[in-house]
Order: C-alpha cells, then sequence, then structure tokens
C-alpha cells in the first residue's frame, strides 16, 4: 500500500507544500504504509506572480521518493486535525496543517526535509513577518504590539524575516537584525537555523518552527490565525505542543 499527494506544487505555496509532505509521510507511517511523490515544483508560487525558482527538488539532500505508478484515488482531508485511517492506496488532498499529523515519524520529516548547504544552528531567536499579500478580512496582519509582547517571553538577539523589511524596520527599529539579500528558499533555511521563533499567522514561519530541532526550543505565535471572513475553521490545530500563543 502506498500514499501519495498527486497536487504537490499546486495546492498552496512553499509552506502548505511542506506541510502536506510532512503528514503525507507521517500518515502513510501511521497506517503502516509506503510514501512516493510526483516531481516536486513549487507551482502556484509562479501561478500567484511571485519571484524565485520553482525547481524545488534540487534543494534538498535527501530525494523524495518518486511515485511513478497509475492514479490513485483521491482522499480529502478537511482542515483540522483528522485521525485519517486508511485501507487502500490513495493520493491524499487538503492543507493538513498540523504537526499531529506527522510527530510519530517527526525525524524521518526532518530527514526528508532537510536542504543542502543548511547553516548551523545560530543563537537568534526568528521573527517571521507575514504582510505583503496579506488582508484583514482574510488573513489579517498581526500587529506590533503582538511582536512586542512575544519578545517579553523569549529572549534575543532577533533576526526579522519578512515580505516588507521596510515595514519591519519601522516596527522593530534598531530592536532587531533583519534578514536581506535572500530568495524565499535562502530565508527559509535561515529561519529554520534559529533557536527560538516568535512567529506570525503564516505556516512559512510555523513549518520552519517545527522543522527545527533546537534544544529547548521556544515558539510563540498568534491568535487569532485566520481573519472573521474564514467562517468554520481555525488554527487551533496549528499550534504544536509547548508553543506559547498570544492573542492579539
Amino acid at each position: 500500500m502506498i500514499v501519495t499527494f498527486a497536487s504537490l506544487g499546486r495546492y498552496g505555496r512553499w509552506a502548505n507544500q511542506s506541510y502536506q509532505i510532512a503528514s503525507t509521510i507521517g500518515i502513510a507511517r501511521r497506517n503502516g504504509f509506503d510514501y512516493a511523490f510526483p516531481e516536486w515544483r513549487n507551482e502556484d508560487h509562479r501561478r500567484l506572480g511571485y519571484e524565485g525558482d520553482i525547481e524545488v527538488e534540487k534543494y534538498f539532500e535527501n530525494p523524495l521518493p518518486r511515485y511513478v505508478g497509475p492514479p490513485l484515488p483521491d482522499h480529502f482531508v478537511h482542515w483540522g486535525y483528522r485521525d485519517v485511517r486508511l485501507t487502500e492506496s490513495v493520493s491524499l488532498s487538503g492543507h493538513m496543517q498540523s504537526e499531529s499529523y506527522f510527530e510519530h515519524a517527526i525525524d524521518e520529516v526532518r530527514w526528508q526535509l532537510r536542504m543542502k548547504d543548511e547553516p548551523p544552528r545560530n543563537d537568534y531567536c526568528g521573527i517571521h513577518v507575514r504582510r505583503g499579500d496579506y488582508d484583514d478580512q482574510y488573513h489579517p496582519r498581526v500587529p506590533k504590539f503582538y511582536y512586542y509582547e512575544a519578545m517579553k517571553h523569549v529572549t534575543g538577539p532577533y533576526l526579522v524575516f519578512s515580505d516588507d523589511i521596510t515595514a519591519c524596520r519601522e516596527m522593530f527599529g534598531s530592536d532587531a537584525e533583519y534578514s536581506e539579500g535572500r530568495d524565499y528558499l535562502g530565508d527559509f533555511k535561515l529561519l529554520k537555523s534559529c533557536s527560538r521563533f516568535i512567529i506570525g499567522n503564516s505556516s512559512y514561519g510555523a513549518i520552519a518552527a517545527v522543522l527545527s530541532d533546537a534544544p529547548g526550543k521556544q515558539v510563540v505565535a498568534p491568535r487569532p490565525w485566520f481573519g472573521a471572513a474564514y467562517t468554520g475553521i481555525t488554527g487551533e490545530d496549528i499550534y504544536s505542543e509547548g508553543w506559547r500563543v498570544i492573542n492579539w
């Protein structure tokens, strides 16, 4: 029996895809199945008009097993954590953004998602701020208040990662340093190498924090995750055990 994710690369961008790979691995292992994937190309990154390389497989140390068989029945996984039990080979679909899907296989997930030339662990607290494509209705921009409240609980030095560094300089000033001159893949490798994390309401920061194996890792995350226009779903399953969650 085997589990795949046929729409990999076309069901959300980089961080969504990373969660989908991790959760596919976790669901496969929980059911005693093997896993394999189509070629990993970040198609949605280009489709949505962003710059940067989409041929992402070449950036990883350990290639994902390649699925070459016939199309498999689709098994859709609704938002939030679900205990997925399988009786046949399937292709999963859905976002599956919860460490609960793969915490039992976290070492294997980290091995599969280890990138080439990852920098050594640093002593920064990585702060991730998502702004550019966010809006008040669906994905609100988390305010300055949240970040400074989080900084009361996690020590620096602080290194800020963002799609809008100019706005972050206005927010943090000289209280932080800033990651500049890297693409989204280079930023991710450096963020993942931090020892502590203050993330925004973005799966990019969340999956970097999850994949970090820093001893005594601290993670602070915001609540709510989504805006009011999203009804019927919450971000509660995104928060991993041990994270500090701050209401803003």
